[in-house]
């Protein structure tokens, strides 16, 4: 991955943040058909100055699926990135929320714009205490009683 850095500002109740661009870099003879293999992601982190924490990660496809799978197999990912954001709730407590949406086609069928999303909220501070206290053994009053059985000698014959 190439990495190039960029500074942005904040509004002022936000505070200034600072940007990272993630660019797949180009390796020479690799063919575009090798998905698995080349880096195809890109995307963008942003980070609070003060705090050193990420408030922002977003990742995009950077390659279309090549087009011999998108016309043979009719095979076919759009819009596919994913976005993370961090929101602070306390002093060095950051949660994340998520979020995706992208179009998929699959063998010429199959066709759906899926949504992800997940959200924390409503997040409290609290004090906890715990203490362990450890009782007295019981004592046994009336012992069990069982019934005898008695012992299974198993006999076997002489050859």
């Amino acid at each position: 991955m190439n990495f190039e850095a960029v500074r942005r500002v904040g509004k002022e109740k936000n505070p200034p943040l600072r940007g990272l661009h993630a660019i797949p870099h180009k390796r020479p003879g690799l063919r575009h058909a090798v998905v698995l293999v080349a880096p195809i992601w890109s995307g963008e982190l942003l980070v609070d100055q003060v705090e050193d924490q990420p408030v922002l990660v977003t990742t995009r496809l950077a390659k279309d699926i090549p087009l011999a799978v998108r016309v043979l197999l009719g095979t076919d990912v759009q819009r596919l990135g994913f976005k993370v954001a961090y929101e602070k709730f306390g002093e060095g407590i950051w949660f994340p929320g998520y979020g995706g949406e992208f179009k998929l086609k699959a063998v010429f069928f199959y066709k759906r714009n899926i949504a992800i999303a997940l959200r924390n909220s409503d997040f409290q501070r609290t004090a906890v205490s715990t203490r362990l206290v450890f009782y007295d053994l019981l004592e046994i009053t009336q012992p069990l009683k069982l019934p005898e059985i008695p012992p299974r000698v198993l006999r076997t014959e002489a050859p």
